[in-house]
């Protein structure tokens, strides 16, 4: 709890907050997550590195008046970012496009709830019990933000399933299946 604490204060983390975590690149669309808690009382974490895109999110929080709602964090090191996963209300990832989605995993081993894109392989990485959303439509990012904000005890309930789901990507498991796959391609 002590390390908790520390990495909390370092990096100024509000006690409560939606967290992203990525590059932040136009395919990724963090903007819908800045767009999308405009009108809600949180805050938001933004953890990776700047791209030319970082510029249009700091315009929008510009001109929004949003700066004491978004925090940019870059530079950590792993165990710092796991503390970060771990103090997240919510994992809120609207990217449109990945080859995976290793930070949806990272969120649901650390018992954080997952809102993801609905399409391509979000759904695989986030299992059953996840929230899914159209990454481009802002009033559902907004109202599934707010939904799982205002129902705590449904949070930790997707949180323990979501835990319960990822332990399939464990190491253990993962070589068991290449395991089969490779027991039935040499009984042909």
């Amino acid at each position: 709890m002590e390390e908790k604490n520390k990495v909390a204060k370092k990096h100024r983390l509000p006690k409560e907050y939606l967290l992203n975590v990525g590059t932040v690149e136009e395919r990724k669309n963090v903007l819908a997550v800045v767009k999308a808690i405009r009108n809600i009382d949180t805050h938001l974490v933004i953890v990776g590195g700047s791209t030319p895109y970082t510029t249009e999110v700091l315009n929008y929080i510009a001109e929004n008046k949003m700066e004491s709602k978004v925090l940019f964090i870059k530079n950590l090191n792993s165990k710092e970012l796991a503390i970060i996963y771990q103090l997240a209300t919510l994992f809120v990832y609207t990217s449109i496009f990945e080859g995976f989605g290793i930070p949806i995993i990272v969120a649901l081993y650390s018992k954080t709830p997952v809102i993801a894109t609905k399409n391509g392989v979000f759904p695989e990485a986030g299992g059953p019990d996840s929230i899914y959303i159209d990454s481009n439509n802002i009033e559902e990012i907004e109202g599934k933000i707010i939904y799982l904000l205002s129902n705590p005890i449904l949070r930790l309930e997707i949180a323990a399933q979501g835990h319960q789901f990822v332990q399939k990507f464990n190491d253990q498991n993962i070589a068991t299946e290449v395991m089969k796959v490779y027991k039935t391609i040499l009984n042909f």
